[in-house]
């Protein structure tokens, strides 16, 4: 028994339009994660402005020392959590070595 010829052949040059939708939709998606990463950079920006700003108002003379240390804290604090606590898996989602993101944390909090 011959095989049947499927009912959908392709057209040489052509797309079926539920393929240019996907790609559109993927598209807009794309352009709307970029959108969307950008106001949160924009956003992120406006915070170190701030915390800046209030650091100039204080008289800081270590405003940078400050502000590094703030953001590290936070970072790290947020990707040992989402790592459920691993060192090793937290480390390296930081980019840092294993033994430096424990320092760092020791550094923070000497007694635990």
């Amino acid at each position: 028994m011959p095989l049947k010829k499927p009912l959908l052949q392709p057209v040489a040059g052509h797309q079926p339009e539920f393929l240019d939708a996907r790609d559109s939709h993927d598209e807009a998606r794309a352009s709307t994660d970029s959108a969307v990463r950008q106001v949160e950079r924009e956003q992120f920006a406006q915070c170190i402005r701030t915390e800046v700003a209030r650091q100039l108002v204080a008289g800081s003379n270590d405003i940078y020392e400050q502000l590094v240390q703030q953001v590290e804290a936070t970072m790290i604090e947020m990707v040992m959590r989402d790592s459920k606590q691993n060192l090793t898996r937290a480390a390296q989602r930081l980019g840092l070595s294993r033994p430096t993101l424990r320092s760092k944390i020791r550094a923070r909090m000497p007694y635990e």
